[in-house]
């Protein structure tokens, strides 16, 4: 299979445009984040500050990474979107007050992993990855 199947394009440009959209708009919430409401709902959770800033950062590059990897047909960028996703799902799950509000974002993410590990999708990633050790694209 050497064509690129429609979801993975799709989940591709929906992770790099989102990731990019959430990253330049924390860059202008972050000017205010002294008098915003984001630094009292920030002093309120269990986490230090710097683990959440990381924690935030984190989640806007690396599903701007993997998008950016799955859509040029790398292997590694759906493992890390799958990894990255398990990790930050699980500790939204255990520092969550209300975990109800996880539910849809957990259903996305298991729509976007049925679709990067389909059969015909992981066929895309290993003809990808033939063609690249050939030096064919």
């Amino acid at each position: 299979m050497d064509e690129r199947p429609i979801s993975i394009t799709i989940i591709s440009w929906v992770l790099i445009i989102l990731a990019s959209i959430s990253l330049l708009d924390f860059i202008y919430l972050l000017g205010e984040l002294e008098e915003s409401e984001i630094r009292i709902l920030m002093d309120s959770n269990a986490s230090a500050i710097w683990i959440q800033g990381f924690l935030i950062y984190a989640g806007m590059i690396i599903p701007l990474i993997s998008g950016i990897a799955i859509l040029r047909g790398f292997n590694w960028g759906r493992v890390l979107y799958l990894l990255w996703n398990i990790i930050i799902g699980s500790l939204n799950l255990l520092v969550s007050a209300v975990w109800i509000l996880a539910l849809p974002g957990l259903i996305v993410f298991a729509t976007f992993t049925f679709f990067l590990f389909h059969p015909e999708v992981k066929d895309y990633f290993k003809s990808t990855r033939v063609l690249d050790a050939r030096g064919d694209n």
